[in-house]
């Protein structure tokens, strides 16, 4: 494979999120033949444009759910709300 430009390479790393789902750091940089650190700074650069979501180790496309989506605290159920209510009136 032929070197890219990081935008270049930025973009097909996106269309490989979306079709594979999530990658790791180490797919990527072996795919693309170039350096961990590299896709690194890739992945930090979609990331801040808000393209992917970054883990540990690899990404994945933004648009994904995944187990590490912190719910608001305002939207979490909450055990035996009635009961503290009517501490709260009290």
């Amino acid at each position: 494979m032929k070197k890219l430009r990081a935008g270049e390479r930025q973009t097909q790393i996106l269309e490989l999120l979306s079709r594979n789902g999530s990658m790791k750091v180490t797919e990527l940089a072996d795919y693309f033949q170039v350096s961990r650190e590299t896709i690194r700074r890739d992945l930090t650069v979609l990331h801040q444009k808000g393209s992917i979501r970054k883990w540990f180790g690899g990404a994945l496309p933004n648009s994904e759910k995944n187990e590490y989506d912190i719910q608001a605290i305002s939207e979490r159920p909450s055990p035996h709300s009635a009961e503290k209510m009517q501490i709260c009136r009290k």
